[in-house]
């Protein structure tokens, strides 16, 4: 299984570039995210854990990356995203799929770019959790240079952290 290495993505043996990738904004409604062909995503949302790991198989998805969660105190709604990122971190370990964390502020440069492309393609169909979710990877792909993204509106990258106002 793959791991984050303080913040940066470490990646061994795998050829990014004909990989399916499945992003995962846990919570009460999940935002889903994949990437399937070049420039071609999918969006959607899920309201039950089992909708979410239903993505999470090797017919999928060749890599998945998810949100990590923190909290002190954990309500109902920590307790539901802290069951679909155990299930996802599961299955990916069942089915040898490598799997990344990645931090909230690390998709923050991509919102609006996934934004973007989120209104040409769907319209103001879309929920915040899909616009997470596809932030992932493009942050993802940015970082693991598959994609150039021509304007980064909101921050720098460097180093695979997000640095805003630079």
């Amino acid at each position: 299984m793959e791991k984050l290495d303080q913040g940066k993505l470490t990646v061994t043996n795998i050829d990014l570039t004909t990989k399916r990738i499945l992003a995962v904004d846990p919570g009460i409604t999940s935002g889903i995210a994949a990437k399937y062909k070049q420039d071609t995503y999918i969006t959607s949302v899920c309201t039950s854990e089992e909708d979410v790991w239903d993505f999470v198989n090797p017919d999928t998805c060749d890599v998945v990356l998810y949100e990590e969660f923190k909290a002190t105190k954990i309500d109902r709604y920590g307790l539901q995203t802290v069951r679909v990122i155990g299930g996802i971190r599961a299955l990916c370990n069942y089915f040898k799929i490598p799997i990344f964390r990645q931090q909230p502020q690390q998709r923050r440069s991509f919102i609006p770019i996934a934004r973007k492309y989120l209104q040409q393609n769907k319209g103001d169909r879309f929920k915040v959790h899909e616009t997470d979710a596809l932030s992932h990877i493009m942050y993802y792909e940015y970082v693991n240079g598959l994609r150039k993204f021509d304007v980064l509106q909101a921050a720098t990258i460097k180093g695979g952290k997000v640095y805003r106002g630079l």
